[in-house]
């Protein structure tokens, strides 16, 4: 952005000196911040390339540009998802790309962020004899509107900027599961609760991650004071604890992190994962991707990338089995020659 250019255009506006002061200090703060400069409506619609009408119904009826549905939870209930539409879409990944990803967030997060997992999430509590794991309630519905302006207030925004920028993510005043821009913000709004969750956590001599709303304690012991204390803290952060899902793990117990074992010194995939794995992979290999299928009553034309999908997983958790490497390069042998008969 041509900085020099909108200093001199600010010079030659016919206002004031103390109102050129206040621009060029709003425009020196955001290019010190590495965001766009975002006068008003119309400034932010050409940034986005769509009219400024559009986007006025964009931020007026949010609800015209989602589509919601449900999806069951795998200890039952539903989870509401909201898919934005694309003009939303592309909008949020701007925002996204240009504004938000200057945003620095905690090293204690695993979720979302590149170079990180839930295979580096698991791995800091590898061999811990003591195993806690909490769930934050409603995670993202849980963040209100006004906690996101606060973000590009923060930035630098005054607030009627900040609130548009808040209301292309947000869905009935919340962050909807759905929107490509709530992965970050909710990373950017938990860092202040990482950084008091690992404080606590470091003077209880135990180590701590999250990802996502999932949160993981370990170490050589975990009292039930310690749940407490945390529970506490998630409260003052303005988060709920979903007490039913709140799980204290000791001694040799079978503790599973997102789907991956921490016991002994390695991680690996629980057995019934792989157990069920093989078997995929045996009757697709014995039987055919058609009779495998008819089988299992499993009619996805995506099942073959969805099994290449699982096994790629237990490849990264498990990178030095064999029995892994080979059924990769096996399955991707029918998925050749079902490419070539389409």
């Amino acid at each position: 952005m041509n900085y020099a250019g909108l200093y001199k255009e600010i010079e030659e506006l016919t206002v004031s000196d103390d109102e050129k002061k206040q621009l060029v200090l709003y425009v020196k703060t955001l290019s010190e911040k590495g965001v766009p400069i975002i006068w008003n409506l119309d400034s932010l619609a050409s940034f986005l390339g769509i009219q400024k009408e559009v986007l006025a119904s964009m931020l007026n009826k949010q609800e015209s540009f989602y589509r919601t549905f449900r999806i069951p939870k795998r200890r039952g209930g539903f989870r509401t998802l909201a898919a934005p539409y694309p003009v939303l879409l592309e909008a949020q990944r701007w925002v996204l790309k240009n504004v938000l990803q200057n945003i620095d967030v905690s090293s204690h997060a695993h979720g979302f962020i590149s170079g990180r997992s839930i295979v580096s999430n698991a791995k800091i509590h590898l061999g811990n004899k003591f195993l806690l794991k909490m769930d934050l309630e409603d995670f993202f519905p849980s963040i209100p509107l006004k906690r996101i302006i606060a973000i590009y207030n923060n930035l630098g925004y005054p607030s009627f900027i900040s609130y548009m920028l808040a209301s292309l993510s947000c869905l009935n005043g919340c962050l909807p599961q759905g929107a490509a821009t709530s992965p970050l913000l909710s990373n950017i709004i938990t860092k202040r609760l990482d950084s008091r969750l690992s404080a606590v956590a470091a003077k209880w001599e135990l180590a701590y991650s999250r990802y996502a709303d999932d949160l993981v304690f370990s170490g050589n012991y975990i009292s039930k004071n310690f749940i407490i204390v945390v529970s506490e803290i998630i409260k003052d952060e303005s988060f709920r604890v979903n007490e039913s899902k709140t799980i204290l793990i000791r001694g040799s117990g079978r503790k599973i992190i997102t789907g991956i074992s921490v016991n002994g010194e390695k991680l690996r995939l629980p057995k019934e994962t792989k157990r069920k794995l093989r078997q995929e992979v045996f009757h697709l290999l014995s039987k055919g991707f058609i009779d495998h299928t008819e089988k299992i009553q499993n009619f996805d034309p995506m099942y073959v990338e969805r099994l290449l999908g699982k096994l790629s997983f237990w490849k990264q958790v498990e990178p030095d089995s064999e029995y892994v490497s080979i059924s990769i390069e096996q399955v991707k042998k029918v998925q050749a020659k079902m490419n070539s008969l389409s």
